[in-house]
């Protein structure tokens, strides 16, 4: 007898979520993701983040760009991606658009709560932060290049190209590089970091 409950608890238990799934329409990752993906992601994706926008997660959908969140749950006019759809203005121009059955699919899910089956928080202010254009001009952002060597006064104490720019920044401070190291103070050095000790006399 306890076999049997046990066994109905547990169909009722595994039938519950997928009647549940169907009532409140698609879930994020089965259907609108690749539709985001396939028409949107190429200005509001990646490295194309026109307005602010990021269309790749439920969370960055939520926030927006400078024009509000692109949706929100439960609100067709609300949500200002579904807006964009319907009336044609996004994907601009001449790209891919979206069918109908695809914007039915979009507005279902807005509708059905905008669920997703792995996101349990939305992003905090220090997650994902938004770049402006003039943050991107920062060094860390932008591809590297080869610099020209700077000019130095000291040029015969130059041994390596990295030289020039430590003794470059040294002369704009009125300083010079050390003296170089005598070979028995390098082998102490070598003793030093590899063993921990100095050399025999």
């Amino acid at each position: 007898m306890m076999v049997r409950w046990l066994l109905l608890f547990f169909v009722i238990l595994s039938s519950g979520p997928s009647s549940a799934v169907a009532a409140d329409g698609p879930l994020f990752e089965d259907r609108v993701y690749g539709l985001l993906k396939t028409y949107c992601w190429k200005c509001h994706g990646g490295e194309g983040r026109q307005a602010g926008l990021d269309l790749r997660s439920l969370p960055l959908i939520k926030r927006g760009g400078k024009h509000g969140p692109a949706v929100v749950a439960g609100s067709l006019e609300k949500s200002l991606l579904v807006q964009k759809l319907v009336g044609g203005q996004m994907p601009p121009g001449k790209e891919l658009k979206p069918t109908a059955a695809h914007i039915e699919t979009i507005k279902a899910w807005v509708v059905g709560g905008a669920r997703a089956r792995y996101v349990a928080r939305d992003l905090d202010d220090a997650e994902e932060p938004a770049l402006e254009e003039s943050d991107r001009q920062w060094w860390a952002y932008r591809p590297p290049v080869r610099a020209d060597l700077p000019a130095v006064a000291a040029s015969s104490r130059v041994a390596t190209p990295v030289d020039t720019f430590v003794l470059s920044r040294l002369e704009a401070a009125g300083l010079d590089l050390a003296a170089e190291a005598s070979r028995t103070a390098l082998v102490r050095r070598a003793h030093l970091d590899v063993l921990g000790l100095p050399p025999d006399p």
